[in-house]
């Protein structure tokens, strides 16, 4: 009996000596550091609570295992709480597009003014093929290693800047929105520094970065975990640009969006609308069984710079198929019940000036003795109605809007 209670004392001992073996091998003890050093990154290897004090301006603290970490010091750069970069293969830099503004070109790249456009700003209303400089502020938010990327610019025409298609601005656009911007206010390459008043410091120190005006990507620029960069780009929308349409722009590494992060991304409209719209009218019934003779056909208001046009469909059937009387299911604009011009055809408008009646040709059968009609406008920003522009015609109502003239 005293031997039994002998040997599960031993094996109760050997057991608590092995936990605490396992617990010194595998669960270290937590470890401080403390350091006036002028910049370091601290890196733990144990799992377990990290306390960092400094008074260093540029000092990182990253903890392990998930574990809270602190860091007294007086001047704090960033606190990361996460897995151990270095243990778990997180250990890269994180390049921040953390600011941008938009700038004129009417200075060198330290005197050019940024007035009126404020920082993080969109720009609206911008005139096909203007000038515009765009400077970005690119941040390493997070570790040194890693090789010096070569920024290039990129943009893509959306509203949501998060989920556009990119593509590279060109040194010369062919049928593209935007092209790089030749410029005698830079020298494509050259060394930027940190203009005042221009973007927010986001980091401990700054160095030097590149202005572009020729090329849409950079040399290689190594940004440590303590400095931001600034890059500005000389760049115009070109005529193929949408009046009117929103664009974004982002930076990438050569096209690699790897270890890069987009806290905003620059943003710009242009000014205009697009070269023309249309509108169809609901269905109007003449009432006219056999059908109705269509003599003429105006509008009243005003160009305003623009132009106006109209087009008149008709059937036999409410719902424009031309197999009356049966009148199966059928589509207004079809062959058959077109929207058709003065010369009878689908491709011309009546563009007459407002309050003026168009006559609408009895030689034209397909339009005329029928009981049902629609109309189509087309508005137009400019005169051509095939470029964008800025006007805006406007049909009035209260005038009589669009008159067609009929009779049995």
């Amino acid at each position: 009996m005293r031997y039994t209670r002998a040997l599960s004392l031993s094996i109760i001992f050997f057991m608590l000596v092995a936990s605490f073996l396992e617990a010194e091998l595998f669960v270290r003890p937590a470890r401080a550091f403390e350091s006036s050093s002028a910049g370091f990154e601290m890196h733990a290897a144990d799992i377990g609570t990290i306390t960092g004090s400094s008074s260093s301006a540029t000092f990182g603290v990253q903890h392990a295992g998930g574990n809270t970490g602190s860091g007294i010091i007086a001047n704090v750069k960033k606190v990361f709480s996460s897995i151990m970069h270095w243990l778990f293969d997180w250990y890269v830099p994180r390049y921040d597009e953390i600011h941008y503004r938009w700038r004129n070109d009417d200075g060198s790249e330290v005197a050019a003014t940024f007035s009126p456009y404020v920082e993080d700003g969109i720009l609206t209303g911008l005139a096909k093929t203007t000038i515009k400089r765009l400077r970005f502020e690119i941040s390493n938010e997070g570790w040194t290693r890693g090789s010096g990327p070569t920024f290039q610019l990129e943009v893509a025409q959306t509203a949501t800047c998060s989920s556009g298609t990119y593509a590279a601005v060109p040194a010369t656009a062919t049928t593209e929105h935007w092209e790089m911007a030749e410029t005698a206010n830079l020298t494509d390459g050259a060394a930027t520094t940190n203009v005042a008043s221009g973007l927010t410091d986001a980091n401990a120190s700054f160095t030097a970065g590149e202005t572009k005006d020729t090329g849409n990507q950079t040399t290689a620029l190594t940004v440590t975990s303590e400095q931001f960069t600034e890059i500005e780009y000389s760049i115009r929308a070109t005529t193929n640009a949408v009046s009117g349409a929103t664009y974004c722009f982002r930076l990438t590494n050569a096209g690699s969006t790897t270890n890069f992060v987009y806290t905003r991304y620059a943003r710009a409209t242009i000014a205009g609308y697009p070269a023309n719209g249309t509108l169809e009218s609901s269905t109007f019934d003449t009432g006219i069984t056999d059908g109705a003779a269509y003599n003429s056909i105006l509008w009243t208001g005003f160009l305003n710079g623009g132009k106006v046009g109209l087009q008149l469909a008709t059937s036999n059937c409410s719902n424009g198929a031309t197999n009356y009387p049966t009148c199966s299911t059928g589509v207004w604009g079809a062959t058959g019940s077109d929207y058709l011009g003065p010369d009878c055809t689908s491709g011309t408008y009546y563009e007459q000036s407002p309050g003026v009646p168009a006559e609408i040709s009895l030689a034209c059968a397909t339009l005329q003795n029928k009981r049902y009609f629609r109309y189509k406008v087309r508005l137009c920003s400019t005169s051509d109605c095939s470029s964008s522009g800025t006007n805006t015609p406007e049909i009035n109502g209260t005038q009589g809007g669009i008159i067609i003239n009929w009779s049995p």
